[in-house]
C-alpha cells in the first residue's frame, strides 16, 4: 500500500496571480516600474538608504561585492 500524504497545499491568491500574469504580459521581467515602485515603497517604510531588490540570496552577496 503506497498513499501519498500532502505536506501542504499552496494557495496563490488570485490578485497575486493576476499581478504575475500583468508583468509577464509586458517587456518588465527584471528590473522594471513595479520593482522601483517597490524598493521607494520599502525605502518610506523603513527609512533606509536607497534599498535595491534582488532576487536571491546569492545576489544580495554579490551586490555587496560591486557597491
Amino acid at each position: 500500500m503506497n498513499r501519498v500524504i500532502p505536506l501542504f497545499y499552496p494557495t496563490i491568491p488570485t490578485v497575486v496571480k493576476d499581478a504575475v500574469y500583468e508583468s509577464l504580459g509586458t517587456r518588465w521581467l527584471g528590473q522594471g516600474p513595479k520593482v522601483d515602485r517597490f524598493e521607494k515603497r520599502f525605502q518610506k517604510k523603513f527609512n533606509s538608504y536607497s534599498p535595491v531588490a534582488v532576487g536571491s540570496g546569492t545576489d544580495a552577496l554579490a551586490s555587496l561585492l560591486y557597491t
